[in-house]
């Protein structure tokens, strides 16, 4: 089976949305143990205290939280806008998968994928921790998905 596509930045962005789920939560409960945190020391001035001091207390707060959700929901926008975009074609095979840009050329086999994962809009094989090659499944008809999805089943170990 061959998928040849033209990479585009809203596929980047979803890569980096699917890859990054464990970071997200991470920094979601590093900003909630802050919360309850700045709560359980400054518990007398959330209750007593006037309004400045309420104030002073949930301002860290809600900047870590603005933090929090410029890197987890704005990170991939803005790793996407450097990539560079480039037509693509996968060749699956017994063997392996061939690989094919304007630039380059790889013959993966299929032992290098440690992993694959499908998500509502990709198909992600991971070749180390953290890092993916993607198929978006709006480049592949849904014959073409079903073969992918028993290719993958067949060769590669899912989570």
């Amino acid at each position: 089976m061959t998928v040849s596509y033209q990479i585009t930045r809203r596929d980047f962005v979803d890569a980096n949305i699917a890859m990054s789920g464990k970071t997200r939560w991470f920094l979601f409960c590093l900003w909630a143990a802050l919360l309850v945190f700045s709560a359980w020391s400054n518990f007398d001035e959330l209750l007593h205290g006037s309004g400045a001091q309420r104030i002073a207390v949930m301002t860290p707060i809600t900047f870590c939280g603005v933090i929090f959700l410029l890197l987890a929901w704005g990170g991939p926008y803005y790793r996407a806008r450097r990539m560079i975009l480039r037509e693509m074609t996968w060749t699956f095979g017994a063997a392996g998968v061939h690989v094919d840009t304007n630039v380059s050329s790889a013959d993966v086999k299929w032992e290098a994928f440690l992993r694959y994962r499908e998500t509502p809009k990709l198909f992600l094989l991971f070749v180390q921790k953290g890092a993916a090659q993607f198929i978006p499944k709006r480049v592949l008809s849904s014959e073409q998905a079903d073969e992918l999805r028993r290719l993958l089943v067949a060769r590669v170990k899912n989570t």
